[in-house]
């Protein structure tokens, strides 16, 4: 079977973990979408590729920009591609879908495989005469999000494909609800670990057992629960010595950080990091992580989760549906009433009370990365898709 899977540059992290499991079955061609105002922060931390609009063959690009061991989760793909595209509504966006086109068109794919949804591949996948597969991260929009070209890729693309393949069952759940989809035509696959960030990691020390670190990472949104947080850490502060708090990402359009809080008791530091981390400097962060802290008011699944899993790190994350799926409470982390910081507190030193907790959670972490939370389900759902949807086009 010919599969094209097309790759969006804000979630790359899993990329090398599908490519890793479903090149040795099929013959797999990547096609990495870029736009010079939206490739920066990339997850795999690529430079912008050297192309003008096009589509143009990047094994050797991409072989160039990515350590050893990230690489080694793509070289069984069969093709490796990028497709440029200028930005905005201009003559680079008609470049791009022209020649991206023209591009899927000679490799004959008996599948599409979108990861994620976006204005320009709804625009060109209906011209590609193949099945079509998609997966699904977010079915709707978070609250404020506010993006119209989303909101109306996720309607011409989801509407459309063949298959569509979701990472929790909450999000299946928020699909059939918001479009008329045969919940036949749905396969939930959860992620695993996004093991590939420790490709960046260097030769960091371990952070010891008695070196209390929270950290907080990702995209900083209103939706995040930062002020839940901060609400937490003068209490956690005061009942844990030295204690460090770590705030770490690019804050969204408009978005404004809560105040700080100052003036912490028994040594205690709060960090923040206001912008995008490189790969190495979120090896380095996690490597020195005690626990990885999510308490989000709105999520289907998290990635986070899944790179704290990379480095066994323990979560304590906020009790939303789709979150509850990803965390065996008091084995992987902790799971806190959503918005109720007092309960957030209460977790928080507990666990970090608690050191023997760590090497027992670490041990749990494993155990279901191996067990019910990896990438042998995603593999298995593709494969069927694959395999049915090539016998309805024959």
């Amino acid at each position: 079977m010919r599969i094209v899977m097309h790759c969006l540059p804000g979630l790359l992290g899993h990329i090398p973990e599908e490519v890793n499991c479903l090149a040795k079955d099929v013959e797999l061609n990547l096609v990495f979408e870029v736009v010079s105002n939206s490739w920066p922060g990339n997850m795999l931390d690529l430079p912008l590729p050297p192309f003008d609009c096009g589509f143009y063959e990047g094994r050797d690009f991409l072989r160039r920009s990515l350590p050893d061991k990230a690489w080694e989760y793509f070289q069984k793909a069969h093709g490796i591609y990028f497709a440029m595209y200028g930005s905005g509504l201009g003559k680079g966006l008609f470049q791009g879908i022209y020649h991206t086109v023209r591009g899927i068109r000679k490799l004959k794919p008996h599948v599409l495989h979108l990861d994620g949804e976006s204005l320009r591949a709804a625009l060109w996948a209906p011209l590609i005469k193949s099945k079509l597969v998609i997966n699904v991260h977010e079915p709707v929009l978070h609250a404020g999000s506010g993006s119209f070209s989303l909101t109306t890729a996720k309607k011409m693309l989801i509407n459309r494909a063949d298959h569509l393949v979701v990472h929790s069952e909450e999000a299946r759940k928020i699909l059939v609800a918001n479009f008329s989809i045969d919940d036949s035509h749905i396969s939930c696959a959860p992620m695993g670990p996004e093991d590939v960030i420790t490709a960046w990691s260097g030769k960091q020390e371990r952070q010891e057992v008695g070196q209390a670190s929270v950290v907080f990472f990702g995209w900083l949104s209103p939706r995040k629960g930062i002020d839940v947080m901060l609400k937490a850490v003068p209490e956690v502060a005061r009942m844990i010595p030295g204690v460090k708090f770590i705030i770490a990402g690019q804050p969204g359009r408009g978005y404004q950080l809560p105040a700080e809080v100052e003036n912490l008791k028994n040594a205690g530091v709060l960090e923040v990091i206001p912008r995008h981390l490189t790969n190495p400097e979120l090896a380095n962060l996690m490597a020195k992580a005690s626990v990885v802290l999510l308490p989000y008011r709105e999520a289907r699944q998290s990635a986070v989760v899944l790179t704290a899993y990379a480095f066994r790190k323990p979560v304590i994350t906020s009790d939303l549906p789709g979150l509850r799926e990803q965390v065996w409470h008091d084995k992987t982390g902790l799971l806190f009433r959503e918005g109720d910081s007092n309960d957030l507190t209460e977790k928080l030193v507990y666990f970090l009370s608690h050191k023997e907790l760590l090497r027992q959670y670490e041990s749990n972490i494993l155990n279901m990365t191996n067990t019910t939370l990896n990438w042998r389900r995603f593999r298995e759902v593709a494969l069927s898709a694959y395999s049915r949807l090539c016998v309805e086009r024959a």
